[in-house]
């Protein structure tokens, strides 16, 4: 426990910039040593940016002390928190709207000059040379709730992943990149659009809440809106979204459908349920491959197959066998991440 704690108190000196050549050779030698140790880091550096990092009078330690009482972060004199294979909660945001156990909550923050995969997102989004690029990634089996430095709202759902960059609060145009699904409540500001971008579509709002879904296994990519309006942007398509209404873009087909619904469902995982009103059942299948990262063989005969369903934080197990109560269906594990349908 005691070298846990030195080390955490060594990332809050470096990265409070009172580290001495010593400091950061030890730490970049530690972070080499596992990806666990580079996870950890990561970690660390999101909730510091997040946490009050703007607090300077702060010595490391003391830095320290004020992360660990937003998260688990062992604090000498305390009790002892879990350790890494255990869970972790964490509040990113220091308040109490989200507060979900974080099983090795993948938080990562990239700095430009720092590591070879930011140049490729600097290339790609063209940021001001020097400026950090933000990701946030949440393994399967969590979620996360934080607050982007604009003020914006971000609920991010399994196995997803949001990037941004730092300076977001004073860009001309708000961008974002999502991989996976994430619910916004974007803080207005017309003279700054806030624009995401999420496989193949983009979504512009300057003060709006809505939903995107973009998985890189699934077919289809969704974009629900619930509050305000949105401009969709699509392979040359343009459409304006309003309340209520849901974008549904077909990746083999290239083309995108609007059609209206009560947006209650599609954002219903936030509050850790899973609605289908009337849906397919291989609809459902992919939802839930998305989820727990499975690949699930569906077999023929199951076209007309529709159903309503509710689950709440169910095993796949259980919500497949429920689904076999409800629907003809039959179903068979192949492997670890295999199940075959019929």
């Amino acid at each position: 426990m005691k070298i846990e704690q030195d080390i955490d108190i060594l990332i809050c000196r470096c990265l409070s910039c009172e580290s001495t050549p010593e400091d950061e050779s030890r730490l970049m030698e530690w972070i080499g040593d596992s990806e666990q140790n580079r996870e950890h880091f990561m970690q660390m550096k999101n909730i510091w940016d997040i946490s009050g990092r703007k607090n300077h009078n702060d010595s490391p330690y003391e830095g320290y002390v004020r992360m660990s009482r937003k998260t688990s972060f062992p604090v000498p004199g305390n009790s002892p928190a879990p350790s890494m294979s255990e869970g972790r909660t964490m509040d990113l945001t220091g308040g109490n709207r989200w507060r979900k156990p974080l099983r090795f909550a993948s938080v990562a923050v990239f700095l430009l000059l720092a590591f070879t995969t930011t140049y490729l997102l600097y290339d790609k989004y063209s940021f001001k040379d020097g400026v950090t690029i933000a990701e946030v990634s949440t393994p399967y089996g969590t979620k996360s709730n934080f607050t982007l430095p604009d003020g914006s709202q971000v609920w991010l759902n399994t196995g997803s992943t949001i990037r941004y960059a730092s300076d977001i609060a004073t860009a001309a145009v708000r961008n974002v990149e999502v991989t996976g699904e994430a619910f916004f409540k974007v803080h207005s500001d017309k003279e700054h659009p806030f624009v995401v971008k999420a496989g193949n579509l983009k979504v512009a709002a300057t003060g709006t809440s809505f939903n995107v879904r973009s998985y890189e296994s699934s077919s289809r990519e969704y974009v629900t809106l619930v509050e305000g309006v949105v401009a969709l942007e699509t392979d040359g398509w343009n459409y304006t979204l309003h309340p209520n209404q849901t974008a549904v873009y077909d990746k083999s087909l290239q083309s995108a459908v609007v059609s209206s619904s009560e947006s209650s469902g599609s954002c219903a995982w936030i509050d850790g349920r899973l609605v289908f009103e009337n849906d397919r059942l291989s609809d459902i299948l992919e939802r839930l491959e998305e989820l727990y990262s499975v690949e699930i063989q569906l077999g023929e005969g199951f076209e007309d197959c529709r159903c309503y369903a509710t689950f709440g934080n169910e095993s796949l197990d259980r919500i497949l066998t429920l689904l076999t109560h409800i629907t003809p269906m039959k179903y068979s594990w192949q492997d670890s991440r295999h199940i075959s349908v019929r």
